[in-house]
């Protein structure tokens, strides 16, 4: 190709301008046209940036394309092996993701804990559990450690060693988290230990009464709310699910508050605002009656069908202080 250079710049800017690793600021349109151009360049990664372009979008089948044409065009760059075998998991080929995963093995420079990582996933997923335990054990670089350590319980849990995954999952919680400083994945412990308790027998309000206060110190975490939703179990034939915007005022005798208020948003399928503001409550450790939780805004996002009750989602706290700017 003529002009090498300055297309290999024109592509750095384009991934620069569309994220590359993130397009959720892009359009279809602008993510598509990223794929087809990067192809062009010839370059190994940019059939690996242009896979997960398609990707994004939902293009699964392109993307399995473009790595196929990928890894026939360089078959020693491992990283094109590797998003093949997790794509083809994806798609529910097993076995042509096996292949994949090995192929990648076999090319020099692999980041071989990465490809074993990522291959005991679509083990798990075919459920070839104890294929899957031999796999991740050869997972030793501390970059993994904690997926490694997420995925080994869930594994312990589909063998039904239920006793040891508690332990496992135990141990792990109780770590120094401040050094991992990833919220995030803590409360995936949480809820994988709350499912646990509730499996080995222990009685429905403990697990819930766990949940409640892991939900309270954690980020926000979907898997937590599921959790919460299993245990309490509560159906409808139908539910409405709507995105509340909520405003949490302190009492006016808080001495100890230096906040005039916070916004919140949650995302609940509920038969009632009074269902909706007492979860709201609940989780948010509004305890006292005098904290005053009101609707700002709702939004009403589907009618659903033999639904679980409760919370799918909350935003975060943003908070406003008496210093603020109106």
């Amino acid at each position: 190709m003529e002009n090498n250079d300055e297309y290999d710049l024109e592509m750095a800017r384009e991934m620069a301008e569309l994220g590359c690793s993130s397009f959720e600021e892009s359009n279809n349109e602008d993510i598509l046209e990223f794929a087809q151009k990067i192809i062009k360049v010839g370059l190994p990664d940019g059939f690996e940036a242009a896979a997960m372009a398609y990707a994004e979008i939902g293009e699964l089948d392109e993307a399995i394309k473009t790595l196929e044409q990928g890894v026939s065009r360089f078959p020693d760059y491992w990283q094109n092996w590797e998003l093949l075998g997790n794509y083809k998991s994806d798609a529910g080929l097993f076995e042509e993701a096996a292949e994949a995963f090995h192929k990648a093995l076999q090319c020099q420079d692999v980041w071989v804990d990465s490809v074993y990582y990522n291959y005991a996933v679509a083990l798990a997923r075919s459920g070839e559990f104890e294929l899957a335990v031999d796999t991740i054990d050869k997972v030793v670089d501390p970059v993994f450690d904690i997926n490694a350590a997420l995925l080994r319980i869930g594994l312990l849990m589909d063998l039904g060693f239920d006793e040891e995954a508690l332990e496992l999952s135990d141990e792990w919680l109780s770590r120094d988290w401040k050094k991992f400083g990833d919220k995030e994945k803590l409360a995936r412990f949480r809820a994988s230990r709350a499912w646990l308790l509730h499996r080995t027998g222990t009685p429905v309000e403990k697990v819930r009464q766990y949940l409640v206060e892991s939900i309270r110190e954690s980020p926000p975490n979907e898997a937590l709310f599921t959790m919460i939703r299993i245990v309490d179990n509560l159906k409808s034939e139908y539910a409405f699910a709507y995105r509340l915007e909520i405003i949490v005022e302190p009492p006016e005798d808080c001495e100890c508050c230096d906040w005039k208020q916070y916004y919140v948003a949650y995302d609940i399928a509920m038969e009632n605002e009074e269902q909706a503001i007492a979860w709201v409550r609940e989780f948010e450790g509004c305890e006292n009656p005098s904290t005053r939780v009101r609707i700002a805004r709702s939004e009403l996002l589907e009618v659903v069908k033999d639904a679980y009750l409760g919370v799918y989602w909350n935003s975060g706290r943003v908070y406003t202080h008496e210093n603020d700017d109106d």
